[in-house]
């Protein structure tokens, strides 16, 4: 608190003041002041309650007694930095988090005005979202790095300036996988083994599967870890192209390109209708071709011969 001094004969030797709470209740405080300084007199006035307004009187004393008091100044509301905010709770998602807390505890004596939660990776702030208001308790983090494990803080903000931090949270920001690289298939009965190489980008999180689809027919094969699985109950003869994706704990990925056609074969099935006429030291066969080809064109016959003894 700070007045003008009193020049005055006698002197003024001292100065007391009166420090007036919301209740009435009135604190004195006395200095005492170089009577030949002219200068402003001040003192601070200390175990207040911040967030409660005084008001302030003052008088001077020389020999013959105290002065009037002054007029009473206009109010003053001591205060400081807020409460640090509650620990914060943390939603990661693809390539931000997202930061809700709860207000501090006591705002010392001046509204919040805002909050700032900062993102830090290494003891380095990497990104920071902020509100306005007492009541705006999250935003989120942007334009963070997927598979990176950041530790996110908060601080309040009021006319004092800002709150201590409040205690860390640690959340990794991820994604679905991209997509698998280089599908291709071998053909068997009936069946086709679907290979594939893991995606170059896993979307910060561990690849935990894969899928992968027989078009047409939608026929499926799962894996948690290899990059091969067999996809069964397929047509023999049918050319039929195949798709992966990725899966880790954000969902499916995208699914990779097609690979080329590849038919699924078998043996053929057996000639029927074998019939054979004598000739001068032979034989002529007939026979009728087999009805199921195996899904591919019979290339051959092999004929072979016994005799009865």
């Amino acid at each position: 608190v700070t007045w003008k001094t009193v020049t005055s004969t006698p002197v003024v030797t001292a100065y007391t003041l009166a420090t007036l709470n919301e209740d009435g209740t009135v604190l004195i405080s006395t200095i005492s002041v170089d009577a030949a300084s002219g200068d402003d007199a001040s003192v601070t006035v200390t175990g207040l309650s911040n967030g409660t307004a005084y008001t302030f009187k003052v008088l001077a004393r020389n020999v013959d007694g105290n002065s009037d008091y002054s007029e009473i100044s206009t109010a003053a509301t001591p205060r400081t930095v807020a409460d640090a905010p509650g620990i914060p709770t943390l939603v990661a998602a693809d390539t931000q988090i997202t930061a809700t807390w709860t207000a501090p505890a006591s705002n010392n004596g001046a509204e919040i005005t805002g909050y700032t939660a900062t993102a830090s990776t290494a003891g380095t702030a990497a990104g920071t979202c902020s509100t306005t208001s007492a009541t705006d308790l999250d935003c989120a983090i942007t334009d963070l790095t997927n598979g990176t494990s950041y530790e996110v803080t908060v601080t309040a903000a009021n006319s004092a300036g800002n709150s201590n931090a409040s205690t860390g949270a640690a959340a990794t920001p991820s994604t679905t996988p991209g997509a698998p690289t280089g599908v291709g298939g071998t053909a068997g009965a009936g069946q086709v083994t679907v290979t594939w190489s893991a995606p170059t980008e896993t979307g910060g999180s561990d690849v935990t599967g894969y899928t992968a689809t027989a078009t047409p027919d939608g026929a499926f094969c799962i894996s948690t870890s290899a990059l091969t699985c067999d996809i069964t109950g397929l047509t023999n003869g049918t050319e039929y192209t195949f798709r992966a994706k990725a899966t880790n704990a954000n969902g499916a990925g995208s699914n990779s390109s097609a690979s080329a056609g590849v038919t699924p074969v078998t043996t053929p099935g057996v000639p029927t209708s074998l019939s054979g006429a004598a000739d001068d030291a032979s034989v002529v066969l007939t026979w009728t071709a087999p009805t199921d080809t195996g899904g591919t064109a019979v290339t051959d016959y092999t004929v072979e011969s016994s005799s009865d003894s």
